[in-house]
């Protein structure tokens, strides 16, 4: 329970401090939208979504504190057990570190493209009617951001090194 209140606090701290980052965008071009806008929105996303699992945790400890002593006690005794609970997050977090250091050289529609269906296919049921949703969420996510990005908020997606 300790370990869900620290993450919540990690995404937080990593939320505020890159929220301040996105002021440092640069201002819009041709519109009253700039670069820094989608970020924010994110981030403050997120920055509750850090908060609501502080908030569950604490409930979550009230209600144990009252709970008979045996379910207060018992207690994650070894690495093996905490990397077994989040070893979906520490995946999936390497993919997104992977998926960033591809899209310097790749850029966003190729890093981006291989990125959703690694993690979809991953995380996610391995059936074949799964393929085709992910098939379908892959496309519609890659060229529809990059279409709304590109024409609607004017802000320039990386194209990366190799082009």
């Amino acid at each position: 329970m300790k370990a869900e209140k620290l993450i919540g606090v990690i995404i937080i701290a990593f939320s505020a401090f890159m929220y301040y980052q996105a002021d440092r965008l640069p201002p819009p071009k041709f519109g009253t939208l700039g670069a820094a806008v989608f970020p924010k929105i994110v981030l403050t996303l997120l920055m509750l979504a850090g908060g609501s699992l502080i908030l569950q945790n604490f409930l979550k400890g009230r209600r144990a504190a009252k709970a008979p002593e045996t379910l207060r006690t018992q207690k994650i005794t070894s690495i093996n057990q905490v990397l077994g609970q989040y070893q979906w997050v520490i995946l999936a977090f390497f993919c997104f570190f992977a998926y960033v250091l591809l899209m310097d050289f790749a850029g966003y529609a190729i890093s981006t493209f291989i990125f959703i269906p690694t993690l979809m296919w991953l995380i996610g049921p391995r059936t074949k009617s799964s393929l085709a949703v992910i098939a379908v969420t892959t496309m519609a996510m890659t060229f529809g951001v990059y279409y709304g990005f590109k024409t609607l908020f004017n802000v320039f997606l990386p194209a990366g090194r190799l082009f």
